[in-house]
């Protein structure tokens, strides 16, 4: 064999090598993106939901129970109203099941992400349905969406989120059903708790710094006499400030609550100011924390400040 005909030879066998890798890496990647819609909705051999913002995951875990991990998109420390979606967070979306979300007013960054199945719990057409605010109060555009915070107003939302996921994973619909009534009866539960824990603090006065807790203050007997951040993001002006010091003295004011999303410095000064002693809330939780413990942990602080 001369060396042209041993050239030629090598040629042809690395031609047939290299169609046989092609070949492998074409089956290969067929094979990947086959898996990537059982991969893509599951977490460890489960369902995703994807959720907002981190107190939705406390809720939207009880329903679904353990066999349904539920992912959010907001981690612990952020805040509904700055926030930003990432490259990661448009995959996690298509990946997941659905998407919980609760109005445009607080999560409309939710509504760009592509979904299979998309849940708004407060609706459009129920904005007139908010909680009564101070005339120093905070405006979210015609509605609170903070209904998180008044276990009752939860309860109200868990039928519909019984439905809405059954209709997005109906093999768990049953589920769904039975975990929801046991989750009521919590929440009835919880509200029993809270009402007793209040007494002592009912009809007393705090300056709060968001209406984060608006709905809770009302069920409650809480009195919020102003809010410190009537816009999102947009600072006090001297003359609210001053509104604020005539009203602490005005109407016997107990404290001042702010919260540990948002800026301390403005609820500090006005503590100064005011000789108030400041408190900080926590409505946004951590993913992880249960529905329960996030109400239970910040009445803690209320019951500590208004005492």
């Amino acid at each position: 064999m001369n060396v042209h005909q041993s050239v030629r030879k090598s040629f042809s066998i690395s031609k047939a090598l290299l169609r046989i890798v092609l070949l492998c890496m074409l089956m290969g990647l067929m094979a990947g993106c086959e898996d990537i819609p059982r991969r893509a909705s599951q977490d460890d051999g489960r369902p995703v939901v994807l959720v907002t913002i981190p107190p939705l995951v406390g809720i939207v875990q009880e329903i679904v129970g353990e066999d349904i991990a539920v992912h959010c998109l907001m981690g612990a420390g952020s805040t509904p109203h700055n926030f930003s979606l990432k490259p990661s967070d448009m995959v996690k979306a298509e990946q997941a099941l659905a998407l919980v979300m609760v109005h445009p007013h607080l999560d409309d960054w939710a509504s760009k992400l592509r979904v299979r199945h998309s849940i708004q719990l407060i609706p459009d057409e129920g904005e007139h349905e908010h909680a009564h605010h101070h005339d120093h109060g905070h405006d979210h555009g015609g509605v609170n969406p903070h209904f998180w915070s008044d276990p009752i107003k939860v309860q109200s939302t868990v039928t519909n989120i019984v439905i809405m996921l059954g209709d997005a994973m109906p093999d768990y619909k049953a589920t769904f059903e039975t975990n929801g009534e046991a989750f009521k009866q919590t929440l009835t539960e919880l509200d029993a708790a809270i009402q007793e824990q209040v007494k002592p603090i009912q009809g007393k006065r705090a300056f709060f710094f968001h209406p984060s807790w608006a709905y809770f203050l009302e069920r409650y007997g809480i009195k919020a006499m102003a809010y410190i951040e009537t816009v999102p993001g947009k600072p006090m002006t001297p003359k609210q400030m001053r509104d604020l010091l005539e009203l602490a003295v005005q109407k016997d004011v107990s404290a001042i609550f702010n919260e540990v999303q948002l800026p301390e410095k403005p609820a500090l000064h006005l503590g100064k100011e005011t000789g108030l002693p400041v408190y900080t809330l926590d409505p946004l939780g951590t993913p992880g924390e249960s529905y329960a413990a996030l109400i239970e942990r910040n009445l803690s602080v209320l019951l500590e400040g208004l005492q």
